[in-house]
């Protein structure tokens, strides 16, 4: 769980902007976290961001995967699950 419990507050007050989101995610995440870590709260910062603009699941996912390495374990497990 870790950084990404703190996920929420920057989908919040970045609604439909969820590039900066993530930044402010992966700011947050990095001082204590790595990859994977950084990752889940960077992919929930932005997905909470998205579902402002946003109103398909699967267009919201996308955009949080887009904002984390492709080649994560997140992003594999995602998309694994997705397909």
């Amino acid at each position: 769980m870790g950084a990404q419990i703190r996920a929420d507050l920057w989908g919040y007050i970045s609604p439909g902007i969820p590039r900066i989101a993530a930044e402010y995610a992966y700011r947050d995440a990095s001082l204590l976290h790595t990859k994977n870590g950084i990752y889940e709260e960077m992919f929930v910062a932005a997905i909470i961001s998205a579902t402002f603009v946003l109103k398909d699941v699967y267009e919201v996912v996308e955009v949080g995967l887009s904002a984390v390495s492709r080649k994560s374990r997140l992003a594999e497990a995602i998309r694994e699950t997705i397909d």
